[in-house]
């Protein structure tokens, strides 16, 4: 948006490159814990963005799953209102509950 109306911001494009490193820093805190994450599961309560919505376009968390996914961990999600269109973006190989976890 401010691209759009010629206006740089400093502090906006720093937090814009701290967000774009969020979900590499959760896939290696995880790591650390964990050590090897293959065969791990891992559940992950909430997709989308905003609470109550079934909206996961630019959620976060679907980087993270996918990050995890490659990594070898079993991935169980649930969202009651965003599992449809999770099922649509992260396909199979996933496990999605209904009920909570």
């Amino acid at each position: 948006m401010f691209k759009k109306l010629n206006v740089e911001s400093e502090l906006i494009q720093a937090t814009i490159k701290i967000n774009e490193k969020q979900p590499q820093k959760i896939i290696q805190l995880i790591k650390n814990m964990l050590g090897s994450l293959r065969y791990e599961n891992v559940a992950v309560l909430g997709l989308a963005f905003k609470a109550g919505t079934d909206d996961i376009r630019n959620s976060v968390i679907i980087k993270i799953i996918r990050e995890l996914k490659a990594n070898g961990a079993k991935i169980r999600v649930y969202d009651p209102k965003a599992i449809g269109k999770a099922k649509t973006i992260l396909g199979q190989g996933i496990k999605y509950s209904s009920i909570s976890i």
